[in-house]
Parts: C-alpha cells; sequence; structure tokens
C-alpha cells in the first residue's frame, strides 16, 4: 500500500442498485451470504408492514430487550478484557461512530497525515471486519475472548423474524467494516490522540443511559469535507449545496492577492505573527475610510483566552476632505494625498504596535497594486489640488461583473466647478470639509476602501445591482456566503485574515441586517395591521386615508432574533410543557476550539480564533449530530418534545441549549434514575482514563473564588453559580430545583493542569453524561430538570435572545422598536458568520400553531395605506381569519366538528395564501395554541373560554346560542353553559399564566381579576398561586428584614389602588405590623447614603477631562434646575472604575445619591 493512501486494493466495494454493499472479487459463498440477507431484509419488512400496533409495540419491546442484551454482553468482554491489565485499554486502533463514513481531509490546507501509523490502524480495522462474521459487529474481542449470545426470551410466533431482524442489523454493520477495509484512502489523518485507540461503542437506544467507559468510545468525528460540483467549495457534514453558491445560481470571481501579501499573511518569523496580531491596527492606518462603532473591548483585556471582535449598534464608514484642517495631522484618505514626504510617520503615530519596515512595506504593496492608491497619489502631485473634488465612482453597470477595477473608474478628479453627473451612489469628496460624510453600505467601493490589507486589487464588493446567473437580484448574505467558502486551490485572502476577518464579517453581517431593517422601516404601511372593526368605525367618522390609521414603526416577530420573535417562541415553547409536562433535561453543548476537525482546515500560523468561519460551521455538524443522538436515536431515551436555541458566549464560541422531554417509558422519576445519565464526579483514572481527562479538561468550574477571585462568575465575592459545591455521598431529589448530584468526599483531590498548581475534587464539577462527553470532546453540560417548580425560568433563560444593552427614556408617543433593537444589541464574529450562512438558531419540535382569537368583525387585516377603506372593506379575502374560517370548515365538514380549536391545527394545516383550513394527509405533530387573553378584555376572555369548551360551532352565533336560544354577549353564554359556575375558569386561566408568565405580570392579572372578574373564592385563589407570585422576591429583594407576604400585599394594593380599590375589599389577609426601619429604604441606597466621599474624590473635579466635564456640568444642570432626567455614562475602551468612580465622586457632592451601574460591559 502506497504511503500517500491513495493506492486501492484490487478488491473495490461498490453498491448495486438496491443500495448493497458488495465487494467484485466476492467469492460464492459471500454472494450468497449477500442474497440470503436481501431475501431476509424484504421478509422482515413485509412482516413489519402486517403487524398491528399491538403486535407492532410488543416487537420494539423485543428489540430494546436484545439491544441490552448486547449491551451486557460487551459489558461481560470488557471485564475480561481489563484481566489483561490496563495495557490492553488502548491497544485497539480507532474506529469511528457506526453511522458516518471515516474519510480522510485532503486538503490544500493541511498536509499532515501520519501514514505509518494509519497503515497500523487499517490493519487492525480489516482483521475486525474478518472477525465479525460470526458475530454481532458493535462487539471486539480482546485476548480471545469467547464472544457467548445473550439470551433474550422471544415469542415463538415471531422468532424467524426477530433472527431475520439480527441478521439485517449485523448485515449492516458488517457492510461499515467492509467499507472500513476497502477504502484505506477514507481513513482519517493519524494525528489523533492515542488514547483514542480503543474500540467502538454502539449507539442505539437508551446506550448513554448506566454508560462505562469500557464498553467501548463513541467518539464522533465528522466525515471527510464535499466538494461542491458547482463552485469547488469544501463542504462539512449536513451542508448543502445551497450554503456557498445556491447550486450553481451565483457565480463570482475569487478574490486576488498579490504574493506579497501573501506571504506576509503566512509569514511563521516574529515580524510574521505580530502583523496577524495587530493585523487590525495595520489595515486601520491604511484604510480610506474611518469607521464608526462601538467595539468592546473589556473581553480582551486580560491578554488571555481567544480574541474577539464584538460591536453594539450600528456600524458606519465615513470619509473626510482631501486635505486635513489646518493644524490637523492627515489620516485615512489624506495620507494618500497630503505631506506624501512624511507619510510613514504620520502612518505609525497613529498606533504605538506598528512596525515601521512592515508599514512601509505594506505601503510598496498598495503603491503598486491598489488603484484607488494609484488615483488618490495622482490627486496630490496637482498643483490646483485645492480647487479639485473627487468623484468615487460606483462600477459601471456596462462592466463584467466583479472585474478588477482600474484607477480611472475607481475615482474622478473635478477641477473647479466641473460637471460631475453623479448616479445616485457615487461619492463626491470636497477638498476640505468640516464634516464626515457617511459612506452607503450598498455600493461596490464600500469594502475595498475600508479593508485595503485583505483587497489589495481594490476588488470591488457588493453592491445593490448584483444579479445570479438567472439575472436575479443578489442578496448581500448570499454575496459573503459565497466569499467566505474554502475553495481548494483558492488562497481566500479574506480567511486569511485572523482578527481583520473577524472585523470584515461583523461589518457586512450588520450590513446586511441594516437592509434588511432599513426595508421594514420604509415599507411600514406594508406591515401594519389594524383592526377590521376599527377601519369601519373611522370609515364612518369619514376617515378615507388608511394611511392615517394606527401608524406606528414596529420591528416584526418575523425578523428572527427580535424581541417579539423571542417571545413568542418561549410562549410555543411553554405550549409544550402544557401539552407534555415539564422538560426532562436541559443540555449545553459549546464548541471546543481545539476539535481535530476546526485544527486540520487550519492554514500555517493560524488558531481556531483566527478562524471563526470553522468554528461556527464544525460546531453546527457536530449539532447535528448531537440531534440525531439524542432525538433521533435516543441514546438518553425516546424523546417525544424537544426545544433548542443557539446563542454565542461573550467570548463569541457558539452554544446551544436544548430542552428535551422524554417518553413516559424513560421519564427520570428518582435519584437512582438520575445516577444513569447524569454524573458530577471526577472519574477514576485508572477505570475510565479518557472520560477522566475530558472531565477535567471540559468539565470543572472556573475554578473561581479562594483559587481564583478574578473568575468572570465571581460578584460580590461570591460564585453566582455555588461553586464549589457540598460534598454529598447521594444523590438527591431537588426541592423545586436541580437535584443535589452526589459528590462523594472519599476521593482525594487531583491536578487540574500538568503544572499542578491548581488542585481540584468533586465539588468543582459540571454535571454531565459520560456517553455524550465521550463522543463529543467538548463542554456539554447535562442536567436533570423535571422536578423544577418554576420551569417558566428555564425557558425565559433559553429564549431570552441575544445579548443586549437597553436603557432608554421615551417620551416620545411614537415608539421606533427598530432604533432600539440597534442600539442595544451586540453582534460578534461567530453569530454574524452564523447567520450569513443561514444556519437555523432555533427549532422546536411539535410545530405550535398560534391561533388568532378576535371579536366579530374584529379580526386583524393587511393593507396598503394607498387603498381606500371602502376597497379594504369590500375585500372579502382580506376578511377572513384563522377562527372565521374554522366556523367555515365546520359548515363544510362533518368530521372537522370533532376538534376543538385549539385541536384543529393537530387535523387541519392553515394555508395562509389561499386562507384556509386543508386536510392533514399525513401525522406530522402540530400543537395548537390559542393567543392568551386577559380577563380585562371582557368579552374576548369569554369568547375564548367557549373556544375551549365547544367543539365544532359554525359560527359565532352557534357559540352564543343554547337550547335555541340567543344570549346577547360571550359571558351570558358561559353562564348559561355552566362555564362560571365557580373559579374553575378564573383558576385555570391563572394556572396557565402561572407556568408561563413571570411573577410580576401574574400578580397584575390577579389583580385584573379581582377588579373584573369579581371571583367568590378570593382566599383559595391567593392560596394557591401565592407561591408563584412571590417567586421573584427571594432572588431580587434588597428589603432589611421585610415579610415576603407583606411586600406581595404592598404590591397588590398599590395596582389595585388605580382603580380606586384597595386589598381590604377582598377577601385577602392583612398586612401585619413591622419595624419601621423594615419599611423604608431599600439596602442598595442605604449602602450608598452611608458612602463617607474623601475630601480628594471631592477635589477632583479638576482633574476631569473634556468628556466627563461635558457629562458633569449637564448632570448638573439637571440637578440645581430640579429637572427629572436619568443619565446614561458610556466610555468605550476606557478603564471603567476609574472614570465611573471619579464621576461618582464628584456628582455625589451635589447629589443625595446616584446608583452606580458597574457593568463592564456598558
Amino acid at each position: 500500500m502506497s504511503n500517500s493512501g491513495s493506492h486501492t486494493r484490487p478488491s473495490q466495494v461498490h453498491r448495486d442498485e438496491s443500495g448493497a454493499t458488495q465487494t467484485v472479487d466476492a467469492s460464492r459463498t459471500g454472494t450468497t451470504q449477500m442474497d440470503h440477507r436481501e431475501r431476509a431484509r424484504a421478509s422482515h419488512q413485509e412482516w413489519r408492514q402486517s403487524m398491528s400496533s399491538t403486535q407492532h409495540e410488543a416487537y420494539l419491546a423485543r428489540r430494546r430487550a436484545h439491544a441490552r442484551g448486547k449491551r451486557l454482553a460487551v459489558e461481560n468482554v470488557s471485564d475480561h478484557g481489563q484481566e489483561a491489565g490496563p495495557s490492553n485499554r488502548n491497544r485497539l486502533a480507532p474506529v469511528h461512530s457506526d453511522n458516518e463514513s471515516i474519510s480522510s481531509r485532503v486538503s490544500s490546507y493541511s498536509q499532515n497525515h501520519d501514514q505509518d501509523a494509519t497503515r497500523v490502524r487499517l490493519t487492525h480495522i480489516r482483521q475486525l471486519a474478518r472477525s465479525t462474521t460470526s458475530r454481532p459487529s458493535n462487539v471486539v474481542i480482546q485476548n480471545s475472548v469467547p464472544y457467548e449470545m445473550p439470551n433474550v426470551t422471544m415469542n415463538n410466533h415471531d422468532e424467524d423474524h426477530n433472527n431475520n431482524e439480527h441478521m439485517v442489523n449485523n448485515h449492516e454493520d458488517q457492510n461499515n467494516n467492509t467499507e472500513l477495509e476497502n477504502n484505506p484512502q477514507d481513513q482519517r489523518s493519524s494525528s489523533v490522540d492515542p488514547v483514542r485507540r480503543t474500540r467502538r461503542a454502539v449507539v442505539n437506544s437508551n446506550c448513554a443511559r448506566d454508560f462505562n467507559e469500557g464498553w467501548g468510545v463513541p467518539f464522533c468525528r465528522l466525515p471527510a469535507l464535499r466538494t461542491c460540483p458547482y463552485c469547488n467549495a469544501r463542504l462539512f457534514h449536513r451542508e448543502t449545496f445551497n450554503l456557498c453558491c445556491s447550486k450553481g445560481n451565483i457565480v463570482l470571481p475569487l478574490i486576488p492577492s498579490p504574493p506579497e501579501m501573501i506571504q506576509l499573511f503566512s509569514d511563521q518569523t516574529d515580524v510574521g505573527r505580530k502583523f496577524r496580531q495587530n493585523i487590525r491596527a495595520y489595515n486601520n492606518v491604511f484604510a480610506f475610510t474611518s469607521m464608526g462603532v462601538h467595539v468592546d473591548e473589556s473581553i480582551n483585556l486580560r491578554g488571555r483566552g481567544i480574541y474577539t471582535f464584538r460591536a453594539q449598534g450600528s456600524i458606519y464608514h465615513k470619509i473626510g476632505g482631501l486635505l486635513p484642517s489646518e493644524g490637523a495631522r492627515p489620516r485615512y484618505l489624506q495620507a494618500y494625498i497630503y505631506d506624501t514626504e512624511h507619510e510613514l510617520d504620520n502612518r505609525l503615530s497613529e498606533s504605538v504596535v506598528l512596525d515601521r519596515a512592515l508599514v512601509e512595506k505594506i505601503q510598496q504593496i498598495l503603491n503598486h497594486y491598489n488603484p484607488f492608491v494609484h488615483q488618490f497619489r495622482s490627486l496630490g502631485q496637482r498643483q490646483d489640488l485645492p480647487n479639485c473634488r473627487l468623484i468615487i465612482r460606483e462600477q459601471p453597470s456596462n462592466q463584467r461583473q466583479y472585474c478588477l477595477p482600474s484607477a480611472s473608474q475607481v475615482a474622478a478628479i473635478i477641477v473647479g466647478g466641473g460637471d460631475i453627473n453623479p448616479n445616485g451612489r457615487d461619492l463626491i469628496v470636497q477638498t476640505i470639509s468640516g464634516r464626515l460624510w457617511n459612506v452607503k453600505d450598498s455600493v461596490g467601493y464600500y469594502d475595498p476602501m475600508q479593508y485595503p490589507l485583505l483587497l489589495p486589487y481594490g476588488t470591488y464588493g457588493w453592491d445593490i445591482n448584483s444579479h445570479d446567473e438567472n439575472g436575479r437580484p443578489m442578496s448581500c448574505c448570499d454575496y459573503y456566503a459565497y466569499m467566505l467558502q474554502m475553495r481548494l486551490g483558492d488562497e481566500n485572502p479574506l480567511l486569511r485574515g485572523g482578527r481583520l476577518l473577524q472585523q470584515y464579517v461583523v461589518d457586512n453581517y450588520v450590513k446586511i441586517e441594516s437592509q434588511k431593517l432599513r426595508w421594514l422601516r420604509s415599507n411600514q404601511d406594508t406591515i401594519r395591521k389594524e383592526f377590521y372593526q376599527g377601519l369601519q368605525d373611522s370609515f364612518i367618522a369619514g376617515e378615507n386615508n388608511a394611511g392615517n390609521v394606527g401608524h406606528r414603526t414596529i420591528l416584526p416577530s418575523s425578523f428572527v432574533g427580535s424581541p417579539r420573535d423571542m417571545y413568542q417562541r418561549y410562549q410555543d415553547a411553554m405550549a409544550l410543557v402544557q401539552k407534555y409536562g415539564r422538560p426532562d433535561l436541559f443540555i449545553t453543548m459549546t464548541c471546543n476550539p481545539n476539535w481535530e476537525e476546526i485544527k486540520s482546515e487550519l492554514l500555517p500560523g493560524q488558531t481556531s480564533q483566527d478562524r471563526p468561519d470553522l468554528e461556527v460551521r464544525v460546531f453546527r455538524s457536530k449539532l447535528e449530530q448531537l440531534k440525531e443522538d439524542i432525538i433521533t436515536k435516543g441514546v438518553l431515551g425516546r424523546v417525544i418534545a424537544h426545544a433548542f436555541v443557539v446563542e454565542f458566549q461573550k467570548r463569541g464560541l457558539p452554544h446551544v441549549h436544548m430542552l428535551v422531554m422524554l417518553d413516559e417509558n424513560d421519564k427520570l422519576n428518582n435519584p437512582e434514575d438520575y445516577d444513569r445519565i447524569v454524573r458530577a464526579e471526577i472519574p477514576d483514572k485508572d477505570e475510565e482514563p479518557q472520560l477522566y481527562d475530558l472531565v477535567l479538561k471540559h468539565m470543572i468550574h472556573g475554578p473561581c473564588g479562594t483559587l481564583n477571585q478574578q473568575s468572570s462568575c465571581m460578584k460580590n465575592g461570591r460564585c453566582n453559580k455555588s461553586y464549589p459545591k457540598s460534598f454529598v455521598n447521594f444523590t438527591v431529589q431537588g426541592n423545586d430545583a436541580y437535584p443535589i448530584y452526589r459528590r462523594r468526599a472519599s476521593r482525594l483531590p487531583v491536578p487540574l493542569r500538568r503544572s499542578g498548581d491548581t488542585m481540584v475534587d468533586n465539588s468543582w464539577v459540571v454535571p454531565y453524561n459520560p456517553w455524550l462527553l465521550l463522543r463529543y470532546d467538548c463542554h456539554i453540560n447535562v442536567e436533570i430538570c423535571g422536578s423544577i417548580k418554576s420551569v417558566k425560568y428555564l425557558y425565559k433563560y433559553v429564549y431570552k435572545g441575544p445579548d443586549r444593552v437597553a436603557v432608554q427614556v421615551q417620551s416620545d408617543p411614537e415608539f421606533d422598536e427598530i432604533r432600539q433593537f440597534v442600539d442595544a444589541r451586540w453582534v460578534c464574529a461567530p453569530e454574524a458568520l452564523w447567520r450569513i450562512f443561514k444556519f437555523v438558531m432555533n427549532r422546536i419540535y411539535p410545530t405550535v400553531d398560534r391561533l388568532q382569537i378576535h371579536l366579530p368583525n374584529m379580526q386583524q387585516i393587511r393593507f396598503d395605506a394607498n387603498e381606500t377603506v371602502e376597497d379594504i372593506l369590500a375585500d372579502e379575502h382580506a376578511q377572513k381569519s384563522m377562527l372565521t374560517e374554522y366556523f367555515t370548515m365546520n359548515r363544510m365538514d362533518p368530521e372537522a366538528r370533532r376538534y376543538l380549536y385549539r385541536e384543529f391545527p393537530q387535523y387541519y394545516r392553515w394555508d395562509s395564501k389561499q386562507k384556509a383550513w386543508v386536510k392533514r394527509r399525513n401525522n406530522y405533530k402540530v400543537i395548537g395554541r390559542i393567543y392568551s387573553v386577559s380577563p380585562s378584555e371582557g368579552e374576548k376572555f369569554y369568547l375564548r373560554v367557549l373556544l375551549n369548551h365547544i367543539r365544532g360551532p359554525r359560527s359565532f352565533r352557534d357559540l352564543l346560542t343554547i337550547n335555541g336560544v340567543l344570549q346577547t354577549t360571550f359571558k351570558e353564554a358561559a353562564e348559561k353553559r355552566g362555564l362560571l359556575e365557580d373559579d374553575n375558569n378564573i383558576r385555570q386561566c391563572l394556572l396557565e399564566a402561572s407556568a408561563i408568565r413571570m411573577p410580576s405580570a401574574l400578580r397584575r392579572l390577579f389583580v385584573t381579576i379581582l377588579v373584573y372578574s369579581q371571583p367568590t373564592g378570593v382566599r383559595r385563589l391567593w392560596d394557591e398561586f401565592y407561591p408563584f407570585m412571590i417567586e421573584d422576591y427571594s432572588s431580587s429583594s434588597d428589603i432589611v428584614d421585610i415579610s415576603v407576604r407583606n411586600r406581595l400585599l404592598r404590591d397588590l394594593n398599590r395596582m389595585l389602588e388605580q382603580f380606586n380599590k384597595g386589598t381590604g375589599e377582598f377577601d385577602l389577609p392583612e398586612m401585619t405590623s413591622e419595624p419601621e426601619d423594615s419599611l423604608g429604604i431599600p439596602r442598595c441606597i442605604e449602602d450608598e447614603i452611608s458612602i463617607n466621599i474623601p475630601q480628594e474624590d471631592i477635589d477632583a473635579i479638576d482633574h476631569l477631562n473634556n468628556d466627563q466635564m461635558i457629562a458633569f456640568n449637564t448632570i448638573m444642570a439637571a440637578v440645581e434646575g430640579g429637572e427629572s432626567a436619568l443619565f446614561f455614562i458610556d466610555g468605550p475602551g476606557v478603564e471603567k472604575n476609574e472614570s465611573y468612580s471619579l464621576s461618582h465622586s464628584i456628582i455625589w457632592n451635589c447629589c443625595k445619591f446616584i446608583v452606580r451601574r458597574e457593568d463592564s460591559s456598558l
């Protein structure tokens, strides 16, 4: 066999038309066995189709028993193998997951294959494949220990079929091994950690329960990258050809880069490393435009960990005049035109990290290749420069798309009052300008003027006229998804940019998002809604212009990641709780930047932080495998419902939160069940060496506390995660919280790192599942959450949405949700790439259909602001809604009358285009959720009560009719039907709200019920829902020695006062007397008042800088003028503690108190 790994044996594997794997030189015996397997497979399939549901359940039970027997057999074999000593543990070559092809990475990016080690492993794999002919393939024999088939009791009636099934399963596993034997070129690189040379673990239902490393290591290695046949892009596992080029619809030239620049990117000397480390500073001094962005530098100040570019708010590219103001140093574009004899010194003065020789070299490269530089240099040589203006041109429409531009095409010099004739997207630069001008993000020169190091040829980027091969407009997102691909033979300068790549992708994702938000802002009229009845009232009153009805600027739920979107997803997830109960498992998996799939694709000199594209793509592929293992294969038990959300750490690494609900037969009911899935201890190093290493590597919290006071989890001197945990000998059921997992103190502390400077024990272990940890080699926290009382907090955490800073005092009635969203959200490079590649951010199963509810003629409709109200009212199609068509379907289809409104989506699907319900043809699982309604909404609330109890109504009139008598109101109809005889409907309303609403909202609802619904059993409702209304008091209260019950009563009384009522008017407990000091001031304010301000701090006003003085004067003017105001002081890029402490001390002298916000992210 050749060392290259490309030579193959004469015996090759191929597949016939039926999909069976065969070998060209197979013997007659092998062919006979193959025919017999095919007949067995067909017979087995025919038998399964003829089974009744009862027989099918019995069949599944036997399969589970069979799997347990196989697992026990593996454990027995493992016990025999261990008798030979620990040296046998690592004798076998690595064998990967049984459902994945295992191939080498033939890559121009990495050529580090150890062929000798590969040959050794392949030899063993061939022996392994041959040895599995007569026994189950998931069992590996060590030391010639014979395999004994476990005894599984079967019914005689189905014995033959189970034997056939066993043969089919073995056949599939043998095919996998045969493929390994006959495809040596598909073997993985031998750079795998030697500790992984162990036997393979079976992946099937419940295999992650009671798991022990001796059964085999289920390590998940992704298949080899595929190549797109259309654009030559290299794609990871589960990525489609739509990701890169939309199946050939997008064809763009590759981005060129001169060899001198490529050499800088790949230079392995100290000069090259420093260049890449400070590449953003080097790019900044050569950029033609400045970049306006608020960057969170606090996460990189410690100088450790991975570098992350994280930006808040909008991003702008700005350009000034051709010449600097008098006395100012030339910057950006001006540096190429003015004072060029001192150009090098001017650039070096921008940053202390710049190397003179390197700046000079980059300057020479751009002078030679960049067309913008050519034109700007020529402008600097003109004698009439003060009379000149510069027009930066958009790419000509008749030029072949994305050709390299020439100097005359990128810019033109206009002398005096010459004609300009701009096309609307050209940029006119004045000679001397007292202001900065925005560069539009819809023009092609937006990128090359900001990123000359990535685009040294001045290559134009996406512009608004970009189109695909079919002449259709190309989206900005599709363009950058194409450009950010790895391709064989392509030295893509973008993927070599390191920290500058992070800035580039964040910049352009914000551009993509901004264009969507601009469309939403400019098309508010097309997305606005108004009540149909409201339009009728407007028309009667003489208003004939629809544009004057219901105007406001909103950010709709259709914008993924918006607050409305996340809240609706939270409500959908809570619908799962109402249908299936609390989730059983809460799983969090975080990307490991040291995964082999990432490291093998890095370019020379790169680390994982230089390639956020690899981090997100590999993580997404691993996530797809995790979903397959947990949801499809049920390794933790059969899953009946789940929800997951992908988020990004402050450091940028992607992670996923997954909530899992198990089948009733697989529920976790007691501590013994918990121990089968979750561990919170460091394993024994001799018994489970790989698991021992991975727990110390991924599952140790911090350390924090006395071991590290600077840890990010430390708040007020204590760990906000409550580590280290207490030692317990047995797992204990949690008291309305997570279980208290077993953490025995009998084991001695072990060194966290090889240096041995930090010792840890079981009290620092984050709960994990051994099987998942061994399989995915990353931080993967598994928690049992079936005992959590307030499960809504878990969902609220999962659906909290992206990081935001939301501080706003709103006095303008025109509330701008779009502006608030943009100003508040943070974006990092991995998240930007995740969204550019259009990867799924969240998912829920079963799907939840949201059902509209409205009173007669109060449905929501869409309309154009240019339409007249008469035309809108005449449009019958616009008047249709889910509810009205539910009535229509009940009139047309007798079968539809069997279902409640909330049950309807399980059997009928809503066609949004036709606005009609269509009967489902499959058994797709769907849950219906009627939008919640407050009792304060009166008739609409009682309509919802009726819809939740009456099946098959054909109209609103049907709901109002009882025994042939038409009632006047829905409340009256509900009373006559006995639905309001007691407080049951109110209780149901509170039960639903307590499951999905936060305590503050529940308190408001309780007050609303007291005022509007007049319940008869107020004290019973108080007793039942009191614990839910005070859930947030224990965690957020700073009141000194106050009674929680009295605090709740005071809060309720304060809300009742708005309706001229009080708690004394209802059957509620009375407030008890308390010490006066407990009723007064919150502790946080008392602490501030008691501070003694040193005189030197009060005198520090003389040391304020210009910005601080402006803030001080503005605040003091408000204080002295008696104005009510809230001020937010932001100092991006400065030392927060020193700046805020100084401002706090000075302002304190003139104000009674202020509350400090010491959040380093602000």
